[in-house]
């Protein structure tokens, strides 16, 4: 962010992006696997799970995480910035509910 304010009023062609240690792919890994553990728990025990609350864009990983899984089905909830995503067991889920990665 402070990156970005000093340039302000200057063309560059896209905002500043510091990744420290390689944070950002370290924490999509994190959150890929942990939507996979989830989504297993879920299959096991057929009862939805939530994740704990996420910006719009951690979210978006783990919706496209499960995108693909035909077991499991994942939508937001809450209101606000922070959502929570709920894993939940497709066959529980009508056609209408199911959410894409682009909540």
């Amino acid at each position: 962010m402070l990156a970005n304010k000093a340039f302000v009023g200057r063309k560059i062609e896209k905002e500043i992006e510091v990744d420290c240690q390689e944070f950002k792919g370290k924490r999509t890994e994190e959150l890929e696997q942990k939507a996979r553990e989830v989504a297993d728990r879920v299959r096991r025990d057929g009862r939805e799970q939530l994740l704990p609350a996420m910006t719009p864009i951690e979210r978006r990983i783990v919706h496209l995480a499960l995108q693909d899984d035909p077991e499991v089905v994942t939508t937001s909830r809450g209101d606000g910035f922070y959502k929570r995503v709920a894993i939940v067991p497709r066959s529980s889920q009508e056609p209408q509910e199911q959410t894409t990665a682009g909540s």
